[in-house]
């Protein structure tokens, strides 16, 4: 597991780290079709929020600031790191909502996800990645190079723990 926020970073921007977003921007390819209004909460990197920043007027939350120095910053968009201000944003601003690996690490689950929905426009879409049992294994003997607690999850044996705190592991259900 990176042991630092620049460790992740630099995780992120090698080819396997590079295959995530590849992954999100190929299953959100009709965000091409027309201009949307975008909120991305819990940006991290800002990587998807630069990345549709070119053609979309995006909004990012990221209250991280050690993350967000180490952004990518090609394109603008607009940065939010108080959770008071998202808050305060009006109802049914946003066309599109990207909550990308973030509920793992709240406790308040329910309450985030009614906020981002009094946020989205009728019709909107929220876009919801997770973590699964599968990458957990896949990140520890992988990116971790730790084949031995690839095993430890596999049987069950593994604390369940990040850089950022505490990661609920969710099941495909």
């Amino acid at each position: 597991m990176p042991s630092s926020i620049i460790d992740y970073r630099n995780l992120v921007d090698k080819p396997y780290g590079k295959i995530f977003y590849d992954i999100v921007f190929s299953q959100l390819d009709f965000l091409k079709n027309k201009h949307f209004k975008i909120f991305d909460f819990g940006a991290g990197f800002c990587i998807t929020a630069n990345h549709y920043a070119a053609d979309h007027d995006i909004t990012v939350f990221e209250p991280n600031t050690d993350m967000l120095s180490l952004r990518i910053n090609e394109n603008a968009f607009k940065i939010v790191d108080n959770i008071d201000t998202v808050k305060n944003f009006p109802d049914k601003i946003f066309d599109v909502i990207i909550c990308h690996n973030v509920l793992e690490y709240l406790d308040n689950k329910s309450e985030t996800i009614a906020e981002l929905v009094r946020l989205l426009k009728t019709g909107g879409i929220l876009s919801i990645i997770k973590h699964n049992l599968s990458g957990r294994i896949i990140a520890s003997a992988v990116f971790d190079d730790l084949p031995s607690e690839a095993l430890k999850i596999l049987s069950n044996d593994a604390e369940q723990f990040s850089m950022f705190g505490s990661r609920m592991c969710y099941s495909n259900d």
